[in-house]
């Protein structure tokens, strides 16, 4: 069983230790593989946080029309050692819900 840590950054360094981590989804399958953050142009709160997580297609996932999805920190249900659990089962990832917001060009890559 792993350990599971609140979801609660203070700092950019916070979201850029989770690159590298597995991406699963709520029932625990692959889904990728964190690649880069998108840090957002505004302050954050720890009630708004609008990051955005660029996830590299896990190989052997072939349910995705693309190899990179873009989901919000929304999505984000929980860190277990090291991996990270989206809230959503992988096959609802398509759509508006893995393209990049209209503002991407605005955040500021790490």
């Amino acid at each position: 069983m792993s350990a599971t840590t609140a979801w609660r950054p203070t700092s950019d360094e916070d979201y850029d230790r989770l690159k590298g981590r597995l991406v699963v989804d709520v029932n625990g399958l692959p889904v990728g593989t964190l690649y880069a953050v998108f840090h957002p142009p505004t302050p954050q709160t720890e009630e708004r946080r609008t990051h955005i997580f660029l996830i590299e297609r896990d190989p052997g996932v072939t349910i995705f029309e693309h190899d990179a999805l873009y989901v919000s920190e929304d999505h984000v249900q929980a860190i277990e050692d090291d991996l990270v659990r989206l809230d959503v089962p992988r096959d609802s990832l398509k759509g508006d819900l893995i393209r990049p917001p209209a503002n991407i060009g605005s955040f500021r890559r790490r």
